[in-house]
């Protein structure tokens, strides 16, 4: 064992050897009172996690939304858990993350596959759902200590401005529609217009649901 830098006692695995861990235990407890003295800066938390798997902390992180993530301790919406798995394994092979260190100034190449992503057409929100999911993952890394710092703190966010602006259809467009449209979707988009459900709500009415 030796007295760490704020005075407390460390055990540590030795060798074989009395007078080599004893060394090893001299060595460490150098170490420290230099700390404790201030001839060396205080060892951080992400020094030891820099070469976790970053599929094992993602996994970690996407456990801890799907728990707990959302607000007031509630765990994520279903989309949303499954947007967060897909781009950061998006990330993830795009980037070739291994280790946690692979994310040290990653800035601009993050900032090159988010063009990239815009050059193919992407809307400004989409790009900006890619960037938020790392960003996300990033902070929630310094959080816990993963990370020293956040390597995307100077990332500038896209426009997201909509492309196009949706409206209500009017009731002489709800009559053409429901003229033109089979026969065995008409009740289907009746039950749409009368009650303002989502498709996948559609999809999941009961025969319980009916008053």
């Amino acid at each position: 064992w030796f007295t760490d830098a704020t005075g407390k006692r460390k055990f540590f695995a030795g060798t074989r050897s009395r007078v080599e861990t004893l060394r090893i235990a001299e060595r460490l407890e150098d170490e420290h009172r230099q700390i404790r003295l201030g001839y060396r800066p205080v060892p951080q938390s992400a020094a030891k996690h820099r070469n976790r798997a970053f599929g094992e902390v993602r996994k970690e992180y996407l456990s801890w939304g799907e728990a707990q993530g959302g607000r007031g301790g509630k765990p994520w919406g279903a989309t949303h858990a499954r947007n967060r798995r897909k781009h950061l394994g998006w990330w993830q092979d795009r980037l070739g993350l291994d280790t946690l260190v692979d994310l040290h100034g990653i800035l601009p190449r993050v900032e090159g596959e988010l063009r990239e992503l815009q050059a193919q057409g992407r809307a400004g929100k989409t790009i900006a759902n890619y960037a938020e999911a790392l960003g996300a993952f990033c902070d929630w890394c310094v959080q816990r200590g993963y990370l020293s710092e956040d390597p995307l703190k100077a990332l500038v966010p896209f426009d997201t401005t909509p492309r196009t602006h949706r409206r209500a259809m009017t009731p002489e467009e709800i009559v053409r529609l429901l003229e033109a449209c089979a026969p065995h979707r008409r009740l289907l988009l009746e039950s749409a217009f009368q009650s303002g459900l989502r498709a996948n709500e559609l999809r999941n009415l009961t025969l319980e649901h009916l008053d």
